[in-house]
């Protein structure tokens, strides 16, 4: 009957239209995977092209799972805490990346050789460089970077963890960073440090 012929068109068509939706989804995941592909290529080759001292840095970087803590002074420290450490509260982080060690000699001189960036105890005189630790306390000096350690004395091993740096040079060591990884770079919040130190989730 006509009923009957015209319902087998409907659901030939209705088949087509299944198939053809299903292949345009199918082409369209496909597109995205090699966007997606070819995205990531451009990333690492990018990232081959940074000093090995940076890539290492980035290699370091590990997922810290977000999560909620008590933050400040809690029952395992016994009291022994500033007084900025009370009292303890309860917060909540997202997750974030951090890396497992602190930022090394050789990572640092990287972003000076690249920028030409003069840190804050560079420029600073009359007395206050830095902190050394000389005769059992610290003194300020002049003419002390990050180029030494923490006796004044030139750092020869360039895996330690650079230090004589400002909040300035790290925020400026995070800029140049992103800077040259396409990704952001910044220094993790207070909460994000203890959550992490603490072990996180």
């Amino acid at each position: 009957s006509l009923k009957n012929r015209s319902d087998i068109q409907t659901l030939q068509q209705q088949i087509q239209d299944g198939i053809a939706t299903e292949q345009k989804a199918r082409e369209e995941a496909e597109q995205k995977a090699r966007e997606e592909a070819e995205q990531k290529a451009r990333e690492e080759a990018k990232i081959r092209q940074l000093p090995t001292p940076i890539q290492q840095l980035l290699a370091n970087m590990v997922l810290v799972q977000g999560g909620t803590f008590m933050m400040g002074c809690t029952q395992e420290q016994e009291g022994k805490c500033e007084d900025d450490e009370y009292p303890a509260h309860q917060v909540t982080v997202s997750d974030f990346y951090l890396s497992k060690y602190e930022v090394t000699l050789a990572q640092f001189k990287a972003f000076i050789d690249d920028s030409s960036y003069q840190t804050d105890a560079e420029k600073r005189t009359g007395g206050y460089g830095s902190y050394v630790y000389e005769n059992g306390s610290w003194k300020e000096k002049d003419g002390i970077n990050w180029r030494h350690d923490a006796e004044g004395k030139l750092q020869s091993n360039d895996q330690h963890p650079v230090i004589h740096v400002s909040w300035n040079d790290a925020m400026e060591y995070c800029k140049w960073l992103s800077r040259k990884t396409g990704k952001t770079c910044r220094l993790p919040t207070e909460a994000e440090w203890e959550y992490a130190a603490r072990g996180g989730n």
